[in-house]
């Protein structure tokens, strides 16, 4: 498929919240957010993100420890293979701190967009870029995709799936919030040095 425009929108209900679209070429995609039960007492109740769908492989992102999907700590699987992110987090530009990852034998780079919103999947040839605008059935912002180049399944699931991942951590603004984070709220080990 190459060329495409499809639109997901958002849709909410009780324990599960996400995204669903028809995407041109490969039918039904659904990305939810699912809240999984607690395994024990300590630690927040954990989500996690699902893409299902008629022309997509299962795509799972399990964050670790916190009660959103976020970059850190997280374990992503596509078709049942586990997949390692990684990303610069000494780069000062988003597009240098990006997530690169390989999944299905090929290797992909994610870009967050400005404040975390919308983002652009890239491997060879194919483009995926993500926008967040207004819904216009009116609840909630509806993700706006472009597809340019020869994508399938896999290219579509993994671009969808970050619209549902908290991505700030990869972006610039991320990066400052973090310092500045680290700075007001110290560790014990750092604010009492021996």
């Amino acid at each position: 498929m190459t060329d495409v425009r499809f639109e997901l929108r958002p849709f909410f209900g009780r324990g599960v919240h996400g995204r669903a679209g028809v995407v041109g070429g490969v039918g039904r995609v659904t990305v939810e957010v699912v809240r999984r039960k607690k395994s024990g007492r300590a630690g927040p109740p954990q989500s996690d993100v699902r893409v299902s769908g008629d022309g997509v492989p299962d795509v799972v992102y399990q964050p670790l420890w916190t009660s959103r999907p976020t970059i850190r700590n997280a374990r992503l699987s596509v078709g049942g293979a586990p997949v390692r992110l990684a990303f610069n987090r000494r780069a000062v530009r988003n597009e240098a701190r990006g997530l690169t990852f390989e999944a299905a034998g090929r290797a992909y780079r994610y870009v967050a967009g400005k404040g975390g919103w919308g983002g652009t999947l890239t491997r060879d040839g194919v483009v995926v870029a993500l926008t967040l605008g207004k819904n216009p059935a009116g609840q909630g912002m509806s993700s706006f995709g472009e597809v340019t180049g020869p994508a399938d399944g896999t290219d579509l699931a993994l671009a969808a799936l970050f619209e549902e991942v908290d991505t700030l951590e990869i972006t610039v603004t991320g990066a400052v919030t973090g310092v500045v984070h680290r700075m007001l709220t110290p560790r014990v080990s750092e604010a009492y040095p021996e």
